[in-house]
């Protein structure tokens, strides 16, 4: 078990990393008048979880070190856009229609709700 923490963990660092430095460098080429950084992170974590999970899947089925770094641990840190994109597809691949729209759904509605009411709250907290 504690081997499994410290491979998520070194993957998290590499990916919260990665996450920080890809956003500098997009924000220092776009600009910041739209998230560019964000939507390319998100994007980017996209594709390169497809890509991850395609070639360690048919090789290393269950829990792997390899997916416990990747997926787990550097991708979550990342994005976990990715992981959110990837469950859903599978869920509509698999037939699952209902189950990938109300995750859609969910995810989406209650996640911008969420914000919305942290920012009231903090706001409150702040002001005492």
């Amino acid at each position: 078990m504690l081997k499994n923490v410290a491979l998520v963990a070194l993957g998290g660092s590499l990916g919260a990393l990665a996450r920080w430095s890809l956003g500098l460098l997009v924000s220092h080429w776009f600009g910041t008048r739209l998230p560019w950084a964000t939507i390319a992170v998100n994007v980017l974590g996209s594709l390169l979880f497809g890509v991850v999970w395609s070639v360690t899947e048919p090789r290393m089925p269950g829990s792997s070190a390899a997916r416990l770094i990747l997926l787990t641990g550097f991708m979550g840190a990342f994005t976990t856009f990715s992981t959110y994109a990837f469950e859903t597809v599978q869920m509509l691949r698999d037939g699952q229609l209902g189950g990938g729209l109300f995750s859609m759904l969910v995810q989406n509605g209650v996640g911008f709700t969420g914000i919305v009411v942290g920012l009231s709250l903090g706001r409150w907290f702040v002001a005492g």
